[in-house]
């Protein structure tokens, strides 16, 4: 099982933090958000801090650079922090628990 486990948390102000896991990650890649240049429609937070993107370069590189060429369908996350971005490509969408 390839496991990827990301928690995001707000550390400029007190916030809930939160729990991604995904069981099958062929792909990702963390950004610092200065420099990261997001594709043509893409919005900065336009969906929000996490946000399911279609379309786009990320998902074709990692299609391309991994085993899934199309025998798996990506599906492409953004993660929008306040210092960098993370983009997945998994196999199926992540499970969100919140953490106490």
């Amino acid at each position: 099982m390839n496991r990827l486990l990301i928690t995001l948390q707000d550390d400029q102000q007190p916030s809930d933090k939160f729990l991604f896991e995904w069981d099958e990650v062929p792909a990702y890649a963390v950004r610092d958000e200065s420099f990261a240049a997001l594709d043509e429609g893409d919005e900065r937070g336009g969906g929000g801090p996490v946000m399911q993107c279609k379309g786009t370069r990320f998902i074709a590189w990692a299609t391309e650079a991994t085993w899934t060429h199309g025998d798996m369908p990506l599906l492409h996350w953004r993660i929008a922090g306040s210092d960098d971005v993370i983009d997945v490509a998994s196999v199926g969408p992540p499970v969100l628990c919140k953490i106490p």
